[in-house]
């Protein structure tokens, strides 16, 4: 795989955690759980990896989303009551 393809699994996983956690931390509110579905959902329409379904792997990058959104989440409420 040429390293400026789109779908880099590298990357992606990583930079989903890093960046659900940050908004977790940042809004703070359980709302902020629609962004990583909306993106789980824009994966599975516009993928074109071939090794995986769309839907499953929008669905896997939806969890992973929102997974790191709730932690951070859990992480400001956590640290706000200390």
């Amino acid at each position: 795989m040429p390293p400026h393809a789109a779908h880099n699994p590298v990357l992606v996983l990583p930079l989903l955690i890093v960046v659900g956690l940050a908004a977790g931390m940042i809004v703070g509110r359980w709302w902020a759980l629609i962004a990583p579905a909306a993106f789980g959902v824009y994966v599975a329409i516009a993928s074109e990896v071939d090794a995986v379904p769309p839907l499953i792997l929008g669905a896997l990058y939806g969890l992973v989303g929102a997974a790191a959104v709730a932690a951070g989440v859990l992480g400001r409420r956590f640290v706000s009551r200390s």
